[in-house]
């Protein structure tokens, strides 16, 4: 008699049905993602006391659910985690990621071997500890300059736990999770090219011009004095 349900009744008495239930599921903050529904052959089969225990049971059956699908969910992000840290340890640049007070959060392994820390040394430090072209004064400028580029690509130096500094290319990247402002440095040694361009701009202070045969003279001669 119930002018709701006149959409399923013809299908409801065909098949015997003479009253019905539905019972919400319910999840965080009341978030309704299920309904069960009980049919009866009776009219009027439920009770005040039934709806009663049928209530506390979907309560039940929409707490089971959900603690089933945080497990899931839970397994899926630790498997993303583990996939991306590994990821990360097998690139060729160190990887660092960085909050907006210029702290460590994560680093990698190339991270780790070429300033020579251990990782939990690193994420101890901030930035001004290994960069010494970053002091504190300076990082909220180059924050805000990243956060309104997204992306920033430039050289500077490291410091490395022994003191020693060698060049680095720095490709920075702003990204927001929970809220949340980071920045996902990767850091590529630059050593070697730099050591090159200088090479090349010594011989051409030699007046090297190319395919002289004296321009390989004129690198070795650079090399063997530096």
């Amino acid at each position: 008699t119930d002018p709701s349900t006149a959409p399923w009744r013809e299908n409801a008495l065909r098949r015997g049905y003479r009253s019905a239930i539905a019972l919400p599921l319910k999840g965080d903050r009341a978030h309704v993602f299920g309904v069960l529904l009980i049919y009866s052959t009776e009219i009027n089969a439920f009770t005040s006391d039934e709806i009663r225990l049928l209530e506390e049971l979907s309560g039940d059956l929409a707490f089971g659910i959900m603690v089933l699908r945080n497990r899931e969910a839970r397994k899926e992000s630790e498997r993303n985690i583990a996939l991306l840290g590994f990821a990360l340890d097998n690139v060729r640049e160190g990887a660092f990621l960085i909050d907006e007070q210029a702290r460590f959060q994560y680093v990698n392994k190339e991270g780790v071997r070429t300033l020579g820390y251990g990782r939990d040394e690193l994420l101890a430090l901030g930035v001004a500890d290994v960069d010494p072209d970053f002091p504190e004064e300076r990082w909220h400028e180059h924050w805000a300059e990243l956060k309104n580029r997204r992306a920033l690509t430039f050289e500077g130096r490291h410091k490395a736990r022994d003191g020693r500094i060698f060049p680095v290319e720095i490709s920075a990247n702003y990204l927001e999770y929970d809220g949340q402002g980071y920045n996902l440095a990767l850091v590529r040694d630059i050593t070697g090219r730099k050591r090159m361009e200088d090479a090349l701009f010594f011989v051409a202070q030699r007046g090297w011009q190319p395919g002289a045969e004296s321009f390989f003279d004129a690198l070795a001669q650079y090399l063997g004095e530096t």
